[in-house]
C-alpha cells in the first residue's frame, strides 16, 4: 500500500449509531440507524497502517460496538493480518458500555490480545447521572457486574475503566476514583464530559478532586498497591512526538458509521446538524485535499486547528480536559525523577513501561 505522508498515531472507528444505552452526556442520535461497512473499515485501516510512526492505536467504538459483534471481529482479524504486511507495533482497544458483555465476548478478547475499555463513573450516583437505559433507568448495576467479570477473564491483560467526570460531579472525583478502583481497575482514563456546562465553580471541584486523585495514586505506590492513569501510557507511547500533537490527524482522526472522516469525537456532535461541516473527506474517496497534501510542521498549521474546531458548545470541555492531561503529565515526570533514587518509584514506573511494551507487542 502507498505511504501516507503524515503519522496517524491513534485512528478510532464509531462502528454504529446504535447502542444498548441513552446515556444523557452523548450527542449520538441513537434513532440515525448507522452502521459502518466492512470495506469503509478497511480503507480506513489501510490509510492508518500506511502513515509513518511504528507504534499504533486502533480504537473501535459506537454507540455500542458488541451491537455489531461480527463486524467487530472481520475488522480486526483484517487490522492484524494488515499488519502482518505493514509491520506496525499495533494495539487494538474496543470501548464498551459492558451491557452486551459476556463469557464469549470476553474469551474473544483475551485470546485475540484486544484491549477493553469500560464506561464506568465509579459510584452509583455519578454513574446513574448519565449512563442510563432508555426509560431513564440507571445502569450502575449492570456495568459492576459486567465489570467484575471483565476483571475477571482479562487478569492480567489491557483493561481501562473510562471514567469520564460530568461538571455537576466533579466534586465526588476521588471518591468515584476510589470506586472505580475498588471494582476490578488498576487503569483508569479520567475524561471531562464536554458540552455539558463547566463553570468556574465545577471547574475548581475538578482540579481538586484531581489533586486527591494524583496523591492517593503516590501513597499507593509508597505502600506497593499500583494504580495507573492511562495518560502516563500515551506520554510513553507519544514521547519521541510531542509535538505533533498540534495535528490532528496525529491522534484524532475518526472514521463515522457512514464512512465520513472527521476529527471530533463522534459522540460530542449533533450528527444531523454539523456533519457536513466537519466532515474531512470519505473512506471511499480518502482525505479531503487540505489534510491529504499538506506538510508537518508547515505555515498551515497554525491557522489549521482554530479553523476546523468551531462547533460552539463544546468548548466548555476543553478546559478541564487540558489542565487534566498537563497535571497529569507533570505528575509523571515528578514519579520518573523520584524512581531514580526510590526503589518503590522505580518499581512503578518500571510497570508502566512494562504495560506499554506488552500492548504494542515491545
Amino acid at each position: 500500500m502507498p505511504e501516507f505522508n503524515k503519522e496517524i498515531q491513534k485512528l478510532k472507528l464509531a462502528l454504529t449509531s446504535d447502542c444498548a444505552l441513552r446515556c444523557r452526556h452523548c450527542f449520538i442520535d441513537k434513532g440515525l440507524g448507522l452502521t459502518m461497512s466492512f470495506g469503509d473499515a478497511a480503507r480506513a485501516v489501510d490509510l492508518f497502517l500506511s502513515s509513518p510512526g511504528e507504534r499504533k492505536r486502533l480504537e473501535l467504538y459506537g454507540g455500542e460496538p458488541f451491537l455489531r459483534y461480527q463486524l467487530l471481529k472481520e475488522i480486526v482479524a483484517y487490522a492484524r493480518k494488515a499488519n502482518g504486511k505493514a509491520r506496525k507495533k499495533l494495539f487494538i482497544t474496543v470501548a464498551t458500555s459492558a451491557v452486551p458483555l459476556d463469557g464469549e465476548k470476553l474469551a474473544w478478547l483475551r485470546e485475540n490480545g484486544v484491549g477493553l475499555a469500560i464506561s464506568f463513573s465509579g459510584g452509583r450516583e455519578a454513574h446513574d447521572h448519565t449512563r442510563v437505559f432508555p426509560g431513564g433507568a440507571g445502569s450502575y448495576g449492570a456495568v459492576r457486574r459486567k465489570s467484575a467479570l471483565a476483571a475477571e477473564a482479562l487478569a492480567g491483560k489491557s483493561l481501562v475503566a473510562l471514567y469520564c467526570v460530568h461538571p455537576q460531579k466533579a466534586g465526588t472525583v476521588l471518591g468515584d476514583f476510589k470506586k472505580v478502583v475498588k471494582a476490578g481497575f488498576r487503569v483508569v482514563d479520567v475524561e471531562c464530559v464536554h458540552g455539558h456546562g463547566w463553570t468556574e465553580e465545577s471547574f475548581a471541584l475538578f482540579r481538586d478532586g484531581l489533586e486527591k486523585v494524583l496523591r492517593h495514586i503516590e501513597r499507593g505506590i509508597r505502600a506497593g498497591d499500583f494504580v495507573f492513569l492511562e495518560t502516563f501510557l500515551d506520554m510513553l507511547v507519544c514521547s519521541g512526538s510531542r509535538e505533533k500533537f498540534s495535528c490532528p490527524l496525529y491522534r484524532d482522526l475518526e472514521l463515522y458509521p457512514d464512512g465520513s472522516y472527521s476529527l471530533y469525537p463522534f459522540g460530542f456532535v449533533d450528527y444531523r446538524r454539523y456533519i457536513g461541516r466537519i466532515r474531512i473527506g470519505a473512506a471511499r474517496r480518502g482525505l479531503r485535499k487540505r489534510f491529504r497534501d499538506c506538510s508537518f510542521p508547515s505555515k498551515a498549521c497554525g491557522s489549521c486547528v482554530a479553523g476546523y474546531y468551531v462547533i460552539g458548545g463544546l468548548s466548555d470541555g476543553h478546559a478541564p480536559y487540558a489542565y487534566r492531561t498537563r497535571r497529569v503529565e507533570a505528575f509523571f515526570k515528578e514519579l520518573l525523577k523520584k524512581s531514580s533514587s526510590d526503589g518503590r518509584y522505580f518499581a512503578y514506573v518500571k510497570a508502566v513501561y512494562g504495560m506499554v511494551e506488552a500492548a504494542y507487542g515491545g
